[in-house]
Parts: C-alpha cells; sequence; structure tokens
C-alpha cells in the first residue's frame, strides 16, 4: 500500500515538474500581427551563460513593423529537458510582423 501512494506521489511530482511553462512576451505596437517567424532555439545544460540573439527588425522588414517578440517554454519543451535531465533545453520563440 506504502509503495502504490509513493508511485503516485512520484507520477504526480513529475507531471509537475514538467508542466511549469513559461511565457515572455515583448509587445512593441499595438495591432494585430501575423507571425512571421516561429522557431526554437537549442539549449544545452540548461542554457547556462548562452544566448540566441534574433534581430526582429531584419524578420519583420524594418523595426516599425514589429509587433511582438514571444519566448515560451512550451510543455513539449519541458517534456525534452526533463528526459534529457537538463542536458538540452529547447525554448520556442516567435515573431509577430504588422502586415
Amino acid at each position: 500500500m506504502k509503495s502504490k501512494k509513493l508511485i503516485i506521489v512520484l507520477a504526480v511530482a513529475s507531471a509537475l515538474s514538467v508542466s511549469a511553462c513559461s511565457k515572455q512576451q515583448f509587445v512593441l505596437e499595438s495591432g494585430v500581427g501575423m507571425t512571421a517567424e516561429n522557431s526554437m532555439s537549442n539549449f544545452f545544460v540548461s542554457g547556462i551563460g548562452q544566448t540566441h540573439r534574433i534581430n526582429a527588425s531584419e524578420v519583420c522588414g524594418g523595426k516599425d513593423k514589429v509587433v511582438s517578440v514571444e519566448a515560451q517554454t512550451t510543455f513539449l519543451n519541458g517534456l525534452l529537458g526533463f528526459l534529457s535531465t537538463g542536458l538540452y533545453s529547447p525554448r520556442q520563440y516567435r515573431i509577430m510582423c504588422r502586415t
């Protein structure tokens, strides 16, 4: 009976540890935009000391056309990080441009 409860607790703890998704959104212009780029950045060893720069004005064809930039850890990103014990830590990013 105790081992069954322990398995349930471990399963719930594992599910919660990979479900902690996060999202940062930077809105530069009000209005509706179309997704110009939706891609994944690859980081290793939990991304310690690593950066990935994306020039949103180049993607949108000018800084006045950038609507928003998002960086997100999705469920899949968290799951991949969990399964690799932090050795591989991807993040999703989106750039929205004015049409």
